[in-house]
């Protein structure tokens, strides 16, 4: 079915599908080419510091952590050819089996113009203290090092408040400035005197969690770091303070972006990769600034696989096994990450 969707489709397909490898894994490509074999006609491997000759690998040159710039990098390459929309995927993941380049945009309900990514979450005064990367990439836009002015290249911040405005997101909700002091943390280069002020500012809060935790553990009741930071995070903002820039997050282990708007996400993409913003946090945030309409999932029923469980129940489950993976896949899935291929029998038809 599938291979006489793909025999009838024009010459010329109107996606491209682009493998991001976090690490220079070359043993993966063959896999993957057979993985997508007869459901994309054009598949491109972006890998990390690759000096072959292969017409579809293009290699790239950054640290997995700005992954992001891999796709900048490879702009020439990827716009050179008519696509409408580019699907990128990790090198370790699966989508479902039954996507290909006809129907994916259709079935991820993708418009001419449209982004897809699987959620948006604006970092606010919670997610500062508890998502493990915040902290650091709220640090370096804050704190940029003298070496690289990147900040200049952003929308001012009304304008980036308005960007975010026409996907629904409320930058109202975001950090602010009470709590860029614990940022200082993932600044490059502070001055001595801010450092200490931001180690004095982190310990405290964490000793506070500590007596906090010894204390309701003395009468029964358990408070974990997450509770402990909602409780507090209105404390730690001073009341009717404005929100600082407005910075996204979300996972990006599969997103999809518009030809339309491919040369924008790129320039934007690379800013951030030159101020060394973490991928999860610059390719939302570009995406929001330079695309007009994104598509979220979890406005729907498809969800990532490791709801199921963690990678090593799912292996188990399927005793390693891909084709027992795609024969069970459970409906609703999108994708399952992380799947290691170096340890899963590519067992295809």
């Amino acid at each position: 079915m599938i291979d006489s969707e793909l025999s009838s489709a024009s010459a010329a397909p109107g996606v491209c599908l682009v493998v991001i490898y976090n690490h220079n894994y070359e043993r993966n490509i063959e896999k993957i080419e057979r993985l997508y074999k007869g459901k994309f006609s054009d598949v491109y491997h972006l890998m990390p510091f690759y000096q072959g000759d292969s017409p579809r690998v293009i290699g790239v040159y950054d640290s997995s952590h700005q992954f992001n710039n891999y796709i900048t990098q490879a702009y020439d390459r990827l716009a050179s050819k008519c696509y409408s929309h580019f699907i990128f995927v990790a090198d370790d993941m699966i989508i479902r089996q039954d996507l290909n380049e006809c129907n994916i945009l259709e079935k991820l309900n993708v418009g001419p113009n449209s982004a897809f990514v699987p959620f948006l979450r604006v970092i606010d005064n919670k997610s500062f203290f508890t998502w493990p990367w915040a902290l650091k990439q709220v640090g370096k836009l804050n704190f940029p090092t003298p070496a690289c002015e990147f900040r200049k290249f952003m929308p001012d911040l009304e304008t980036a408040r308005r960007l975010l405005e026409r996907h629904g997101i409320d930058w109202r909700q975001g950090y602010t400035r009470s709590v860029l002091v614990h940022a200082l943390r993932g600044c490059i280069s502070p001055f001595p005197m801010q450092l200490m002020r931001s180690y004095l500012s982190s310990s405290i809060l964490a000793l506070r969690f500590k007596l906090t935790r010894a204390f309701r553990g003395f009468f029964g009741r358990k408070v974990g770091w997450e509770d402990f930071i909602e409780e507090n995070a209105k404390r730690i903002a001073k009341r009717g303070e404005e929100p600082e820039y407005p910075l996204l997050w979300a996972y990006v282990d599969m997103f999809v972006l518009p030809a339309s708007r491919f040369k924008e996400f790129c320039h934007m993409s690379g800013v951030l990769a030159g101020g060394r913003v973490m991928v999860e946090v610059a390719i939302p945030t570009a995406m929001a600034f330079t695309v007009d309409h994104i598509v979220q999932s979890d406005a729907g029923d498809m969800l990532d696989g490791r709801f199921e469980g963690s990678p090593q129940e799912i292996f188990e489950r399927n005793h390693g096994s891909v084709s027992s993976l795609i024969k069970n896949w459970k409906e609703g899935v999108l994708f399952y990450h992380p799947i290691k291929l170096s340890q899963w029998k590519l067992d295809l038809d």
